[in-house]
């Protein structure tokens, strides 16, 4: 049987999560949110995204269990989404999506979201949200630059990349898929 993989990244905030659990769902295929186990650990150690993003900076065993499970997930499964930063290194066969937006409307959503979300990721402001941003998206380039030598915003290293600054998670989920699709009949 022939595995069909759609990984999922992009920058934060930009709905990577509800677009791949709406593509997932329509297409009948399992879902993997790398993310999952990196909150837990976050909440486990007490502390913010931002923080635990610099703490796996100094201890990269964290990031090597994170893909090392991710790895797993997608040798043992046949139709699934893969929402992982890691996921177009992981799988390199799969359909590749890079999902982008503004700073401006990825700050605004992040800090709405952060307002039903868990300690680790509480905004007072969307300032704040736009700096946890920054933050985070160079703490994560540059250790998996140093890692394992890719550049997760280099998108050469996808098949379709999407802006979703104007998209509802359905109007972005219905475009990924006829772009799978596409890919699959190439």
């Amino acid at each position: 049987m022939k595995k069909q993989m759609i990984c999922i990244t992009g920058n934060i905030a930009v709905g990577k999560t509800e677009v791949a659990k709406i593509v997932a769902n329509k297409l009948g295929f399992e879902l993997y949110k790398a993310s999952t186990s990196f909150r837990e650990l976050a909440r486990q150690k007490n502390m913010s995204l931002v923080e635990f993003s610099r703490y796996v900076d100094k201890n990269p065993d964290i990031d090597k269990q994170v893909e090392f499970n991710t790895q797993a997930k997608v040798k043992n499964s046949n139709k699934i989404v893969i929402d992982a930063r890691l996921g177009f290194y992981i799988a390199p066969k799969a359909f590749k999506v890079y999902m982008t937006s503004t700073l401006d409307v990825a700050s605004k959503r992040l800090f709405e979201a952060s307002k039903t979300r868990g300690k680790e990721e509480k905004y007072e402001s969307v300032e704040e949200a736009r700096d946890a941003i920054l933050a985070r998206e160079e703490s994560e380039k540059e250790r998996y630059l140093e890692l394992y030598d890719v550049d997760i915003h280099d998108l050469s290293n996808y098949d379709y990349v999407i802006d979703t600054s104007d998209l509802t998670p359905d109007e972005a989920s219905n475009r990924i898929i006829e772009e799978y699709g596409k890919w699959e009949g190439r």
